[in-house]
């Protein structure tokens, strides 16, 4: 396997014997400049050769989103995290955060951030909005729930290296045209993991394992832009994730790898002609995501007795995606 991307986040030190579940959002980026030929090939069953040619031959640095890219990803916000969605939305008072998101996790490319402003914008905390859902019952106005933290992680990056869409600008760069995002688990100015050959599909498929690992036991960098000292705080009091990243290492992370499991517990019933318009037509677990869509898991470890490890050799557990209504 080709070296993996370092993570901000490592299961080795922390304990594995957690067994509470996440729910966790999961949206791949709207369509960048590399993604309009070679998706049209795709849907018309290229070869992975032909595919891979498409996009050399639109190749961009950090691909940016294209304008049907940005319309997507608005499109995705009208869905799900709009104020019409926020009104649906029985279980969250607060109109700018519907679905409840804890954390708000992205790669280290621009597209995939760019995504996640779009669809679930970054709002400053202010105590005088939505006054009516934030009174108590003594009529105090209490403060507006804080904005979920924003942070860059390189283990769900996609595919790395070979196509130069697949690799990140500087650190720099990044802070200054990404300003709400935290990057402190890019540990070097310049994308040092990048490489002319492609990262074999295995290594990719394990840096996600890693990954959601990390989500239900590890640790993340805080997001707070004023605390310097990169103070570390644990996932485990955070239940929501929502995470946007990319088609392939989402298809080779849940795929491929044999530690992650999907499950589907998508309302269903054993009579076709029972079954909504939805249901009839929704995707298969395993199908492949389409730019901007939606899909909520419930992310859990298969083997919820365990009860710990020494941390010296830690067990590879596996890890479980199950597929909810949203």
């Amino acid at each position: 396997m080709a070296e993996l991307t370092a993570s901000s986040l490592t299961a080795a030190s922390s304990s594995l014997s957690s067994t509470s579940s996440k729910i966790l959002y999961v949206v791949r980026h709207g369509q960048a400049v590399h993604n309009p030929r070679a998706e049209a090939a795709k849907d018309n069953n290229c070869s992975t050769e032909d595919f891979f040619r498409l996009m050399r031959e639109d190749d961009a640095l950090d691909a940016d989103l294209t304008d049907l890219g940005k319309e997507q990803a608005n499109r995705c916000y009208e869905a799900h995290f709009s104020s019409s969605a926020s009104s649906s939305s029985s279980n969250n008072a607060n109109k700018n955060n519907p679905l409840g998101i804890d954390l708000v996790l992205a790669s280290c490319l621009s597209r995939t951030m760019d995504t996640a402003d779009l669809v679930f914008p970054h709002y400053e905390n202010d105590a005088e909005s939505d006054v009516e859902n934030d009174t108590t019952k003594d009529g105090a106005v209490s403060a507006t729930p804080p904005a979920p933290r924003r942070i860059s992680i390189e283990n769900f990056r996609e595919v790395n290296g070979d196509l130069l869409c697949g690799k990140r600008r500087t650190k720099s760069e990044l802070l200054a045209r990404h300003p709400n995002w935290n990057f402190d688990s890019l540990v070097t100015e310049q994308d040092d993991s990048w490489t002319p050959k492609l990262e074999e599909f295995g290594a990719a498929a394990e840096r996600g394992y890693q990954g959601l690992v990390d989500l239900l036991t590890g640790e993340s960098y805080n997001n707070d832009s004023s605390d310097t000292s990169s103070t570390i705080t644990t996932t485990t009091t955070m239940n929501t994730f929502l995470l946007v990243c990319h088609g392939g290492i989402l298809r080779y992370m849940m795929n491929i790898h044999p530690l992650v499991h999907l499950c589907d517990e998508r309302t269903d019933t054993n009579n076709p002609n029972e079954k909504s318009e939805q249901q009839r037509t929704q995707k298969t677990v395993e199908s492949r995501f389409e730019n901007c869509e939606l899909r909520k898991y419930r992310l859990s470890w298969k083997d919820d007795n365990y009860e710990g490890n020494d941390n010296d050799n830690p067990v590879r557990r596996a890890v479980v995606l199950t597929q909810v209504d949203h």
